[in-house]
């Protein structure tokens, strides 16, 4: 805004850059991010037991960085999303269990802990009375930090869920 109002350019010249804020652009680029919902993989799939355990896994949840550049003079930021905290929650008849890693539980679908009645899984759900279409959600919340252009700082947090198919 320090420009003047009116500025003068010859034919087939650029007119002067406007003074963009790097905050501005920051949040130009997270505005236009795309962050991924979690993809809620229960074990075992798509069926439970009353009072054993059941596991979630979600899909590789990785940092998510966008740019943004002015064209005229170079000027650019970058904006990363790095997801810290995930919270599980479940349909009625399930009691949820959120010390989850970055990608769910630290068991693999082939490797699950003996099933042991009544034992809270490290990330899922026990499930503690029958249900014809149990559903579990993680929610997951991402920090978005930004830099470049001579600054930096944080933006909003990002707060995304996502639901497992039916579990009978």
């Amino acid at each position: 805004l320090k420009l003047p109002l009116f500025a003068w350019v010859l034919p087939n010249a650029a007119p002067p850059m406007p003074n963009v804020p790097p905050v501005d652009l920051a949040e130009y680029a997270y505005n236009h991010m795309i962050v991924p919902a979690p993809v809620v993989t229960p074990m075992p799939q798509n069926k439970g037991w009353v009072n054993l355990a059941t596991y979630v896994h979600l899909d590789t949840l990785k940092p998510v960085t966008a740019t943004a550049r002015l064209l005229g003079n170079g000027e650019h930021v970058w904006v990363r999303a790095t997801p810290i905290k995930t919270v599980i929650t479940a349909s009625a008849g399930g009691t949820a269990h959120s010390a989850c890693g970055p990608n769910g539980s630290k068991y693999d679908a082939d490797h699950l802990p003996t099933a042991t009645p009544g034992t809270l899984p490290d990330c899922g759900v026990l499930w503690t009375a029958p249900t014809a279409a149990g559903t579990i959600t993680a929610t997951v919340t991402w920090r978005v930090t930004w830099g470049g252009a001579g600054g930096g700082g944080v933006l909003p947090e990002v707060t995304l869920a996502g639901t497992s198919a039916a579990i009978r």
